[in-house]
């Protein structure tokens, strides 16, 4: 746990370095592979990542949505559970 007023720069770089150093691997792999072979890729028409993106975001919505349901679901549950002690008590 954190007690200090500031938010140590060292700390956060030691725990993204892995995910930073992912992403600058594969961005490295996708570029080269565009400039090796990019005059000879076919193009993706525009509809293809437009259908995906919405598709995606769709399914994270309805994820968000699900979750902060079960959350709910917990908090009315524990809030019973509190409320049934106290009147046993």
């Amino acid at each position: 746990m954190l007690l200090g007023s500031t938010f140590p720069l060292r700390y956060i770089f030691k725990h993204i370095r892995p995910d930073v150093g992912r992403v600058l691997l594969i961005s490295s792999f996708f570029h080269l592979l565009k400039l090796a072979w990019g005059p000879h890729l076919p193009l993706i028409p525009l509809q293809l990542p437009t259908i995906l993106g919405s598709s995606i975001s769709l399914l994270l919505a309805f994820k968000t949505s699900q979750s902060y349901d079960r959350w709910w679901e917990a908090r009315k549950i524990w809030g019973a559970i509190a409320n049934d002690s106290r009147t046993l008590v």
